[in-house]
């Protein structure tokens, strides 16, 4: 008697199923997930590095340092148009 693709059980599906899912993820065993790498996530093109006192830091590091809002270093640039030590006026270091 002829098997029909109705015949087969859904372990069976399931056990090949997951025997793919290990396949896949075997041949690729350096893939890595760089969610939350910050070099990463700035290390792109519309990632823009601000100088002072020569080092160069983006606008979420530089709040991260500096222990101020993210939101008003970009209110500064952006905003205003600031940049180079007025961006940094009166901020800690």
């Amino acid at each position: 008697m002829k098997r029909s693709i109705y015949d087969i059980s859904f372990s069976t599906i399931n056990s090949i199923r997951d025997k793919l899912i290990i396949m896949a993820l075997k041949s690729y065993p350096s893939r890595k997930v760089f969610k939350n790498d910050p070099t990463k996530r700035h290390n792109k093109r519309n990632v823009r590095f601000h100088t002072n006192n020569g080092l160069s830091l983006t606008l979420v590091e530089w709040a991260k340092k500096l222990r101020v809002k993210r939101s008003m270093l970009a209110q500064r640039f952006y905003v205003y148009g600031w940049s180079g030590e007025r961006l940094f006026n009166g901020l800690g270091d």
